[in-house]
């Protein structure tokens, strides 16, 4: 007895139910790895993103670890050389070898508008006591994008304990240096609140404890 076309193998309804079956499988399966790999891209753009951000920490702690004490003159000093505001900070360092004679530059780190939002950048130029708006060359970008930064400044041992976007005090060096690193839609940190203590155990001026410029007895206050 003949079977009936019904029973002779798959119908064609069970043919169009099996391939919309196997299509919403295939477009699951495809819109499952988009989304792995936009996952991807994000978590590689983030460790890209943060190791910027370490390197360009360590490198500023580095400069800041070791800024030197220099006096503005050397008879009769009455300010340090050094300038710090919220989008500026201005210091000197030993930075050898070097062109000039007593290894010291002025370096400036500055926070200024760029291509793709906010730059961080680090210029120097050979040190020259007393001048310090001469042309700033060697320049390199520590970090660039959607972010703010911002400086701030104190000296808890010498009175100023609470943080200031501007270094007041010409006669004294901070203590410590803050930067914040923020999103500029959310105002949230990037990452965390960077603090470098200055870690000074000599100055350029201390030949004697009473040479002019030493502050050593004195709390790193020129008097």
């Amino acid at each position: 007895m003949a079977r009936s076309s019904s029973s002779a193998g798959f119908t064609l309804v069970e043919i169009i139910v099996g391939l919309l079956v196997s299509s919403l499988i295939l477009l699951s399966l495809n819109f499952a790895m988009t989304q792995i790999n936009r996952g991807s891209l994000r978590t590689q753009a983030s460790i890209g993103e943060q190791t910027s951000f370490a390197a360009a920490l360590k490198a500023i702690a580095g400069d800041l670890s070791r800024i030197e004490r220099v006096p503005d003159d050397a008879f009769e000093p009455v300010r340090f050389e050094f300038a710090g505001r919220a989008s500026e900070l201005r210091y000197v360092l030993a930075e050898r070898p070097s062109n000039n004679r007593a290894g010291l530059y002025w370096v400036r780190l500055l926070v200024r508008e760029g291509a793709g939002g906010i730059e961080l950048a680090r210029q120097r130029q050979p040190y020259v006591r007393g001048k310090n708006d001469a042309e700033w060359r060697d320049e390199v970008i520590l970090l660039s994008g959607r972010f703010g930064a911002q400086f701030a400044y104190r000296a808890a041992s010498a009175g100023f304990r609470g943080w200031s976007p501007q270094w007041q005090p010409a006669n004294l060096l901070p203590g410590q240096i803050k930067l914040e690193i923020t999103d500029l839609d959310t105002r949230r940190l990037r990452v965390p609140v960077f603090v470098q203590t200055l870690k000074i155990d000599a100055e350029t001026a201390c030949a004697g404890k009473d040479a002019p410029g030493c502050t050593l007895k004195t709390n790193g206050i020129l008097q």
